[in-house]
Order: C-alpha cells, then sequence, then structure tokens
C-alpha cells in the first residue's frame, strides 16, 4: 500500500508542474531573439518555481 500511495503523489505532482513549464516555453519562444532575456528568464522562472530544482 506504502508504494501505491507514493506513487500517487509523484504524478498528481507532475501535471502541476507541466501547465507551468508550458508557459515557461511560450515566453522562452518570444525572449529566443533576445539572448540576454532568455537568461534572466531562466534564473526568474527556477527561482520561482523551486519544484523545478527539486525535479
Amino acid at each position: 500500500m506504502g508504494n501505491s500511495m507514493k506513487s500517487t503523489p509523484a504524478p498528481a505532482e507532475r501535471p502541476l508542474p507541466n501547465p507551468e513549464g508550458v508557459t515557461t516555453h511560450g515566453s522562452q519562444q518570444p525572449l529566443q531573439h533576445r539572448p540576454g532575456r532568455s537568461s534572466l528568464a531562466q534564473m526568474a522562472a527556477l527561482s520561482a518555481e523551486p519544484d523545478r530544482e527539486v525535479d
């Protein structure tokens, strides 16, 4: 039963960061033109999304 419970939170947490990742990707597309901004955007995303670092 422990395994089943642990497996549930894993996939449940994935869908949460998934939608966020999509937003980041969309922002990166227009930012791609600006490499300088891309770095800042990525750093901000990482800082605002600590969950991603754990992933």
